[in-house]
């Protein structure tokens, strides 16, 4: 009889200091050029058509609408820099998958490894590896990662996978998941980790309420 997978079982926590890990290496300095995926067509139910030509509206059309139906100025950009992006990895990995957060004076950027912290002038404060971070163990490969700021907390909360594949015995996932002590995210951090056997926690989402982690 076939065993069942299981999982959910909290293995080991830790506290990690960012402004005291060490600097992520160096990023890729060439990558191969990333397939070009073609441009899906907007569903049916949302053409318009002008003049006789189908057309997409525009993204966001309904950014700015309140509810009476009058449209509100746009938002000025005060200021804008650039994010992390494919080419900041290590090693060629490709699309960056980027998740970012906002907090009260900083801005943490999460792509595929890759972790950073700016100010809200857009200056780098501090650039890390999440394996590092999250404290993944040798041997263990590390995807996706989710970044939040909850304003209630005032927390940071931060969640990654990993996962090995056992040429002998049991192959094994660990759901990680960081919770920073304060509002400052170049600080400590609480990090946990839930265990799996023979279940990847593949692309694990993250959301809050008053009360929970989910």
């Amino acid at each position: 009889m076939a065993r069942l997978p299981t999982y959910g079982n909290l293995g080991r926590s830790h506290t990690v200091v960012v402004r005291e890990l060490p600097a992520a290496p160096a990023a890729a300095v060439a990558l191969e050029e990333p397939a070009v995926l073609p441009r899906r067509p907007a569903p049916l139910g949302v053409r318009v058509s002008d003049g006789g030509v189908v057309r997409s509206p525009a993204a966001n059309a309904l950014a700015g609408v309140t509810r009476l139906g009058a449209q509100t100025a746009a938002p000025n950009i005060l200021t804008s820099f650039e994010g992390l992006d494919s080419t900041d990895n290590p090693f060629g990995l490709t699309p960056p998958d980027p998740q970012i957060a906002v907090g009260p004076d900083h801005i943490v950027s999460f792509i595929n490894v890759i972790g950073r912290i700016f100010d809200k002038s857009g200056s780098t404060v501090d650039t890390f590896t999440l394996r590092e971070f999250f404290g993944v163990p040798p041997g263990y490969r590390d995807t996706d990662p989710k970044v939040i700021y909850d304003a209630l907390s005032s927390r940071w909360f931060a969640s990654y996978s990993s996962s090995i594949d056992n040429a002998s015995g049991d192959d094994e996932g660990l759901l990680h998941l960081a919770v920073s002590k304060t509002d400052d995210p170049t600080g400590a951090w609480n990090v946990y980790e839930v265990s799996y056997v023979d279940v990847v926690p593949d692309y694990a989402g993250l959301g809050l309420t008053d009360d929970k982690v989910t």
